[in-house]
């Protein structure tokens, strides 16, 4: 059956995409992804950004970085597109021309002239960067949207005993039941010795209600009475119930995005992936606690805890990026339809498209001009060196000659 598309969109995960929807002569397409800007969609469009205050994503970096972490940093921008280019770009583009078309464009030139960028990212508290016209934020997509309902059942009940709450996920893919039994025991110890036992003693800690989202059965029985095991729990709902004071998670975007859309800081334990950067924007604004796995202990997290509890700062920054986030001029939703709207109707958009796509890497840094430049300053040097050494050695005949006259 045959089908027309006015318009595609495509992952940026990889380039194949790409070639699908050139082989199916779909007129126009956006480039979206469902997080941040990935470094190799960003130098393929044309933007290259500068390594000493731009770190790669997928590192934990700020972007205020150390000389170490710089000189990583360039590495990274520095070796990553040749590695695109010849791992993925360049097979990839073969698969194409052995079962599509033998004259079949290279994916890469096809990525360079794509139309229009989508990155699920917010200028708020993304890291500033260069960027082009044609890379849209559309960061907390659907979130403004995500009304938050009154808890009810269960979780009524132990919310309305609480003094305080506070919500324990490591999002839908990373199960928190398959955490190393050592950390088990910490975040028990955690929890049950310092805010619920121990609230006896300091009555200026609060009485925390913790819930968890955990989907096995392994800590039944060795729970403390202020821990909540569910496979399942309504984040949203918990996350702005006026009771919750913070939302320890794994550092993924979407649960960054959800504690930024609530007013509510974090305490993230990063695992792989952008989630290391997502943890470092939090720390960077002021509304999160960075803990590193390999350091994960009662005592670490449990300090965590305290500085959420009593420095009041962060909870103001919270507060203070929902207000920026929602608030902005235009809303994600909106960006999405009228750009969508506005490409289907003119196809391509050349005109947002930099030439420094067609620029190779000694004309986009200038460095054959900045040859020729220091060329053309050390033969000035040189010869007026040797004008200088030729009239010096011509005085010296002069002199040497009159002074011989002389005697």
């Amino acid at each position: 059956m045959d089908a027309r598309f006015d318009l595609a969109i495509s992952d940026m995960v990889g380039f194949c995409t790409i070639g699908i929807i050139h082989a199916a002569k779909i007129p126009t397409w956006i480039w979206m992804n469902n997080g941040p800007l990935i470094d190799f969609v960003s130098d393929t469009v044309g933007t290259h950004s500068p390594s000493s205050y731009v770190p790669p994503i997928l590192t934990p970096f700020s972007d205020k970085m150390t000389f170490f972490q710089r000189l990583q940093s360039f590495t990274v921008w520095t070796i990553l597109p040749v590695l695109v280019k010849r791992f993925v770009i360049a097979p990839q583009t073969e698969l194409f021309r052995k079962y599509v078309d033998p004259n079949f464009p290279n994916l890469g030139e096809l990525a360079a002239n794509c139309p229009l960028v989508m990155v699920n990212s917010d200028e708020t508290y993304a890291l500033p960067r260069p960027i082009l016209h044609k890379i849209i934020y559309i960061g907390g997509l659907g979130m403004g949207g995500k009304s938050a309902k009154p808890l009810s059942g269960e979780f009524k009940k132990i919310a309305d005993k609480a003094s305080n709450i506070m919500v324990f996920s490591f999002g839908s893919i990373a199960n928190a039941s398959q955490m190393p039994v050592s950390w088990k025991t910490e975040l028990l110890k955690s929890f049950k010795y310092n805010f619920y036992t121990k609230i006896i003693i300091c009555r200026n800690f609060p009485n925390i209600e913790f819930f968890v989202r955990y989907d096995a059965k392994d800590l039944e029985g060795k729970l403390p009475p202020n821990v909540h095991l569910y496979s399942w729990l309504p984040q949203t709902d918990l996350l702005h119930h006026q009771k919750t004071r913070a939302l320890i998670t794994h550092g993924g975007y979407n649960s960054l995005q959800e504690a930024i859309n609530a007013g509510i800081p974090i305490i993230a334990i990063p695992l792989f992936g952008d989630q290391p950067t997502n943890a470092m924007l939090a720390e960077k604004h002021h509304f999160g606690i960075t803990l590193q796995k390999s350091q994960f202990s009662e005592k670490v997290l449990t300090k965590a805890i305290r500085t959420i509890l009593q420095v009041s700062s962060y909870s103001k920054s919270a507060k203070r990026m929902r207000s920026m986030v929602q608030n902005k001029p235009c809303k994600p939703e909106e960006l999405l339809v009228r750009w969508t709207e506005y490409l289907a109707e003119f196809k391509e958009l050349p005109n947002l498209t930099p030439y420094s796509t067609k620029l190779n890497f000694f004309e986009y840094y200038s460095i054959d001009i900045v040859l020729v430049l220091t060329t053309a300053v050390l033969v000035i040097l040189f010869a007026t060196l040797k004008i200088l050494r030729l009239v010096t050695t011509k005085l010296r005949r002069l002199l040497s000659l009159k002074k011989r006259k002389t005697d």
